[in-house]
């Protein structure tokens, strides 16, 4: 159902939070893999800029729900409408939703 801007806010806060771990875990993860550790400092993290994204929407489509066009998490649903409101890119959610 909608929701209050407040409850939003939350949701798009857990969103960002659950990203952020992911993220953490994703480095803990590639400093172990022998040919990251051999790039220079520079290069790791021109390596994981580059794919942070990508890692992140792979990721999300296991918790995501067709039928409630939602992230399922622990804490509850996150509706995919948080990135229209949080975003601004009101169009851009529009034209890949509808």
């Amino acid at each position: 159902g909608p929701y209050s801007e407040t409850k939003q806010y939350q949701k798009a806060a857990d969103l960002v939070n659950h990203s952020e771990v992911c993220v953490r875990k994703l480095i803990m993860f590639v400093k172990h893999l022998e040919d990251f550790k051999r790039l220079n400092q520079e290069d790791q993290i021109a390596a994981l800029k580059a794919c942070v994204m990508n890692t992140l929407l792979l990721r999300s489509a296991l918790f995501y729900s067709i039928e409630k066009d939602a992230w399922l998490t622990p804490k509850g649903e996150i509706p995919t409408s948080i990135l229209k409101s949080t975003t601004g890119f009101v169009s851009l959610h529009n034209n890949h939703v509808y």
